[in-house]
């Protein structure tokens, strides 16, 4: 019953919300809202958020974004490039040492990704679209 009613107070934290004020009620919403749906073997999940002035421009940033994450998890490619440099001189060796790694999306199709969830929220003066998308593996 307890639990129950932790969940039921959480979900209607987000349903109930219209407006966001300051960084931290940003982060304690961004929490609840992206805890709202786990991946899963079967179902991957991304929760992502667009701000702006225009809705739509809010919406469709939010979006994009949500796919890139889609993207990101379903066919990208780690690139780690390691160089080792050493030189000595009479004072001894030095050694220098650089690592760079990037994450590379060359080629993906997230077709078939649905919008599960939409949240739409002021945050100063702006909009603030949060989805979580939702693309099922066994398809």
């Amino acid at each position: 019953m307890l639990i129950g009613l932790l969940l039921s107070n959480c979900q209607s934290y987000v349903d109930k919300k219209s407006r966001i004020n300051g960084t931290q009620d940003l982060k304690k919403f961004t929490e609840k809202f992206c805890n709202k749906a786990k991946s899963t073997k079967k179902k991957i999940y991304v929760c992502s958020n667009g701000l702006s002035k225009s809705l739509t421009i809010s919406y469709n940033k939010s979006l994009l974004e949500g796919k890139l994450l889609l993207a990101d998890i379903l066919s990208s490619t780690l690139v780690k490039n390691e160089s080792i440099y050493k030189k000595e001189n009479n004072k001894g060796i030095t050694t220098q040492y650089e690592s760079t790694g990037t994450s590379q999306v060359v080629e993906a199709s997230v077709n078939g990704y649905v919008v599960e969830y939409k949240k739409v929220l002021r945050q100063d003066n702006k909009w603030n679209t949060f989805l979580i998308l939702s693309y099922r593996l066994d398809s």
